[in-house]
């Protein structure tokens, strides 16, 4: 599970190795098979009480809802109660179309349904990491495979998402699909995956700068196109009062304050919005809600502006010139605006940070960022760690309101961390245009010396 060569980088000598490694290698894998069957049992247990104690949680949502289209049963963006119990239902956040998409699953008795969404989110997993592995130069090996499934394991969002019984993995297959293909210069795909998937979230509509700053106009039209086309096929299929209901939902909202929201928005509802005591939520600065909405559009108009800033940055210093296509650029572009985007947007769950995985585990494997600044691989790893957090380490020290601006946020501050470790360094010059005239379409190829 490591190598001699990984050992001597370490600064052991060769003799030290020779004596030591294999002990490293063994108490090495005993941790690591210990540790994933822990946290195996852990989320066997997690995902039981998910079905069981909270009623499949937010599956049943999207169930009832896909359910009530099926067999005529009325509005499916309708709260209701789950059968036999007081626990009431907030109304499916999804736009109709999404709705119209799972009404196959919803023709499967509730315990085979969720079978078939967790099989079709496992898939979609798989998916992603296959693309990670084959676009970036890290070779799918056991050792490299374990280590994935250690990272998965070790990470809170794996335990929210069963907890939340979301659908977050569904989409990072796609959302991983589209960076691939950016990258490849297959604009013209991306934009058509792009367009279903940011119809859903449109969170993922603020990737269509990429395309802008690319000067990729045709597929940046055809993204909206299809994402219009979405909506209609919705409106058309469930009627215009049933899109009314739903913006009519997405008003009903009251728990952006949650500590699995890892938005700027979040985290300022946290400090000074007025909410109802409850165990996932935090003692806020103050009870100050009239604040929330101007702090939220300050901030978001400094992310938007920074990462904007970085987007320009990134042309060539000649105008004239077309925006050549670089894996590295895209891959930056990529990390920035999809943590900007999760940063910006009102709810965004911890859980959608699997979406950051492709463009930052490309920039980790490229040697020229690893090298740039110590601070920066410091800021990385802090912010990895922050995301093995489980929700019970947020809500400890409560009720303290700087106990909720600093480790009730974690999942923020880690948002943010990634956010300001994918911004570039210094201005593109003359001097670093042989950057973006390489040829990266094969991402093993040796780069050119750059300083980020």
């Amino acid at each position: 599970m490591i190598s001699d060569e990984r050992l001597r980088a370490w600064g052991l000598s060769g003799p030290t190795v020779l004596l030591f490694g294999p002990i490293v290698r063994v108490l090495l894998t005993v941790v690591v098979l210990a540790f994933g069957a822990q946290r195996l049992l852990v989320y066997a247990e997690i995902a039981r009480t998910t079905v069981t104690v909270r009623h499949m949680a937010d599956f049943d949502v999207f169930y009832r809802s896909s359910w009530r289209v099926a067999h005529g049963a009325g509005d499916p963006y309708a709260a209701v109660a789950v059968s036999g119990t007081s626990v009431v239902r907030t109304p499916n956040l999804n736009p109709p179309h999404a709705v119209l998409l799972f009404v196959p699953v919803a023709f499967f008795d509730p315990r085979a349904a969720l079978w078939i969404w967790a099989a079709a989110s496992a898939a979609s997993a798989l998916l992603a990491l296959r693309i990670i592995f084959k676009e970036v130069p890290i070779r799918l090996t056991p050792t490299s495979a374990t280590w994935t499934l250690f990272a998965l394991l070790w990470a809170a969002p794996t335990g929210i998402l069963l907890f939340a019984a979301q659908i977050s993995w569904l989409f990072w297959g796609p959302v991983t699909w589209v960076w691939a293909a950016a990258r490849r210069a297959q604009w013209m795909r991306a934009a058509l995956v792009l367009g279903v998937a940011m119809s859903i979230k449109p969170f993922l509509g603020l990737l269509l700068v990429i395309f802008a700053v690319k000067e990729r106009w045709a597929a940046l039209t055809v993204a909206l196109a299809t994402a219009i086309g979405c909506f209609a096929i919705g409106i058309v299929a469930l009627g215009w009062p049933t899109f009314l209901s739903w913006i009519h939902a997405l008003r009903s909202i009251t728990w952006a304050a949650h500590i699995f929201n890892a938005s700027l928005f979040g985290f300022i509802e946290r400090l000074v919005g007025h909410h109802p005591e409850s165990i996932w939520e935090l003692a806020p600065l103050a009870s100050t809600p009239g604040l929330v909405l101007p702090l939220w559009l300050l901030a978001t108009a400094g992310v938007g502006a920074v990462s904007a800033w970085f987007l320009y940055r990134r042309a060539p210093a000649d105008a004239t010139e077309s925006i050549n296509e670089t894996t590295f650029a895209v891959d930056r572009m990529f990390a920035v605006t999809l943590s900007a985007a999760l940063l910006i947007s009102p709810l965004a769950w911890v859980y959608y940070v699997f979406f950051l995985a492709g463009p930052f585990i490309a920039l980790c494997a490229d040697g020229q960022w690893r090298e740039a600044f110590v601070w920066r691989q410091v800021l990385f790893v802090g912010a990895a760690l922050a995301l093995t957090f489980p929700p019970g380490t947020l809500t400890s020290a409560q009720p303290h309101a700087w106990a909720t601006f600093s480790i009730g946020s974690g999942y923020f501050w880690s948002l943010l961390a990634f956010w300001i470790c994918a911004l570039p360094g210094r201005r593109v010059t003359p001097v670093h245009q042989e950057l973006f005239s390489a040829d990266f379409t094969n991402p093993i190829k040796t780069r050119p010396s750059y300083n980020p």
